[in-house]
């Protein structure tokens, strides 16, 4: 085990206070292998809260565009995702600028392990909304299902660009990253993430954590603990 001491040196509030206080963060670190499907199971069910939550991508004007949409919806909730997909074509037809469309449509490609496709319908929600939460982080996890660790982490990182508070993109960029070999980004993205799991109670402090376990510990039996250290250090936290 080991100790995450994080100092926010960047939080107004504590500097209007005067509070130079540290919050002590410990994080197990167990014997688990690392499995990216595994991992990857937890960013199944962020994406569908997402796909429910996200306001980024607007509806349709386009009344016809809209009853296939929904009748996609209902064929996407009895997990038949070919019907679905077939639904969510004619929605598109009706309206080509239907980006929430696209991307759910690439979701159901998704479900059917059909990661090319999938990638090429959240191509189309991007064109359209270049800033889609939902598009961009499923479009990363498809190219990490294809193995393709190198544009899953351009991905990622494109998204945290446009979404610099939502520690999935952090979380996403840190996984890939590291499985590069490039081990300072996959561990500073990781970091990140936890601390913006912590500050927000998230459940999936759970996930940053036992991640960072493995990353510690498998750093140093390749003796580039340095790397985690200096990686801490350029985040503000003090290890112990």
């Amino acid at each position: 085990m080991y100790d995450l001491t994080a100092v926010n040196k960047k939080s107004e509030e504590a500097k209007k206070n005067g509070d130079n206080s540290k919050q002590q963060y410990t994080i197990n670190v167990n014997e688990d292998n690392r499995s990216i499907l595994l991992l990857l199971n937890r960013d199944c069910e962020v994406v569908q809260s997402l796909m429910s939550t996200s306001v980024g991508d607007a509806m349709s004007g386009n009344e016809k565009a809209m009853k296939y949409y929904d009748e996609a919806r209902d064929f996407t909730d009895a997990n038949n995702y070919n019907e679905a997909i077939n639904s969510y074509k004619k929605a598109v037809k009706e309206d080509p600028e239907f980006a929430t469309a696209w991307a759910y449509m690439g979701l159901n490609y998704r479900r059917l392990e059909d990661y090319k496709e999938a990638i090429k319908c959240y191509d189309k929600a991007l064109a359209i909304n270049a800033s889609s939460e939902v598009a961009l982080q499923n479009k990363a996890i498809a190219y990490e299902y294809l193995k393709d660790y190198k544009n899953a982490s351009l991905t990622y990182e494109k998204f945290v660009t446009l979404h610099p508070e939502s520690p999935e993109g952090y979380f996403g960029a840190g996984r890939t990253w590291y499985d590069q070999g490039e081990y300072y980004k996959g561990v500073s993205n990781m970091l990140k993430a936890y601390l913006m799991y912590k500050d927000a109670g998230s459940p999936y402090l759970a996930d940053a954590e036992q991640s960072l376990g493995i990353f510690y510990r498998e750093l140093k039996e390749k003796g580039k603990l340095d790397i985690f250290e200096k990686a801490a250090k350029d985040n503000n936290i003090d290890l112990e």
